[in-house]
């Protein structure tokens, strides 16, 4: 943090002070810099993590370090037995009726979750026309397609195969997007993770 560009020396120096006993308060951030790069989501996520990390012990960090990993592993694990788990049902069902019996536990998941967290859901027809194009194209078209391939090759090269999607996605977003260009680092991260999956 104390070489962080983001965190001037005084935000690391005091604590926030109350607003009546001092008509200035102290700023975490610096002033944020005119021109493109104030628009770029890294700049955005600089700022974020420059304006919370002052006010976490290293065991607070840490704790939450270990949370993360943990998640990630979670999510792994249940994403990539999706492709052994289709491959079972499709023993029994067709591929229609896989997609469609996911897409109701999965919108039944969802519900639950909004209901007990008190999500406003919207009402608009704009909003949940966007929503209908999304969910067509992102999740049922996808799943579907996957789940008919899987009719053919077996679950493991499905699985491959959905792994090299990010590499598509660096390739395509580089020459799409002017933040979001290919550098070393997410390079090395995809090696590494395709190598993983296969």
């Amino acid at each position: 943090l104390p070489s962080h560009p983001w965190v001037s020396p005084i935000g690391l120096q005091s604590r926030r002070p109350s607003p009546r006993r001092h008509k200035h308060k102290f700023s975490m951030v610096a002033p944020t810099p005119t021109g493109d790069t104030e628009k770029t989501s890294a700049t955005k996520a600089r700022r974020h993590i420059a304006s919370i990390a002052w006010r976490l012990s290293p065991k607070e960090v840490a704790m939450s370090h270990s949370k993360n990993w943990l998640m990630f592993g979670a999510l792994g694990l249940i994403w990539g037995s999706s492709f052994l788990w289709i491959k079972l049902a499709l023993e029994e069902i067709l591929p229609f009726s896989v997609v469609g019996w996911r897409t109701l536990f999965g919108f039944l998941g969802l519900l639950v979750i909004i209901r007990l967290r008190r999500i406003p859901v919207p009402r608009d027809p704009l909003t949940l026309g966007k929503f209908a194009v999304m969910g067509t194209f992102n999740v049922a078209l996808p799943w579907l397609m996957i789940t008919w391939a899987e009719t053919r090759v077996d679950s493991g090269l499905a699985a491959v195969l959905n792994g090299t999607m990010p590499l598509f996605t660096t390739v395509i977003a580089h020459f799409a997007l002017h933040d979001d260009k290919i550098t070393a680092g997410r390079v090395l991260g995809l090696i590494v993770g395709f190598v993983g999956v296969v």
